[in-house]
């Protein structure tokens, strides 16, 4: 059973928020909506209509910034809020067919095969909101102006999880995931969705990824 533990019309944009109603509840189903109406003339973070997000399947616990004012720590601090969560995957509800697969639209992009980054696959930390991979491949709740917010996010997949067209971190490869959202990016809509404890006190991970309904309702199973 799958439950919403967050929503950003709802529950507003404060990462404390997403924290608090979504740490230790076990696996979770991230999914935004990107877009939103451009800051300035020329703003980067405008959105294509993209549906993307990410599955962790270990609990977000929100661990203590070990650095000061920062969303992003740096050198050995930083690597104190990663953990090799090996079920965890981005998907994209958006993309469409590839040549493999005529008839599927959607992608999940799947960690490295390199073992280094098998470490990275997931960054928890209290002043960021879900956010997977090394890069940061992906990352809801960044710095948004002068503050962290859910409203805003990040995208440079290709450092840790598996490019689907390009190379990591190249502009191909960051476009294919989140379209023109390359870098940084406004969240048009984002809801988190937890796994509630099967009978007996264990969770399980869904063999081919959770089926959930957020609004709009989607369903999605990778293969």
């Amino acid at each position: 059973v799958w439950t919403r533990c967050y929503q950003l019309s709802t529950d507003g944009d404060a990462i404390a928020t997403f924290h608090a109603q979504c740490d230790n509840k076990g696996p979770t189903v991230t999914v935004a909506s990107l877009g939103g109406p451009p800051k300035y003339v020329g703003d980067p973070r405008y959105g294509a209509g993209r549906m993307i997000g990410g599955y962790s399947g270990a609990t977000w616990e929100g661990k203590a910034p070990t650095c000061t004012n920062k969303a992003w720590c740096t050198g050995g601090e930083e690597h104190k809020a990663f953990n090799a969560n090996a079920t965890a995957f981005l998907f994209s509800l958006s993309v469409g067919p590839t040549t493999e697969n005529a008839q599927t639209s959607g992608h999940r992009y799947d960690g490295p095969t390199a073992q280094s980054y098998k470490a990275h696959m997931v960054y928890d930390n209290a002043d960021a909101g879900p956010s997977w991979g090394y890069g940061i491949d992906l990352s809801f709740g960044v710095p948004s102006g002068t503050a962290p917010s859910m409203s805003a996010g990040y995208c440079s997949i290709g450092t840790v999880y598996e490019c689907r067209e390009g190379t990591a971190s190249s502009t191909m490869c960051m476009r294919d995931f989140c379209g023109e959202n390359a870098w940084n990016f406004d969240v048009g809509e984002l809801e988190v969705w937890h796994q509630a404890q099967a009978t007996g006190g264990s969770s399980t991970h869904p063999s081919h990824g959770p089926s959930w309904s957020p609004t709009p309702s989607p369903t999605y199973g990778p293969t």
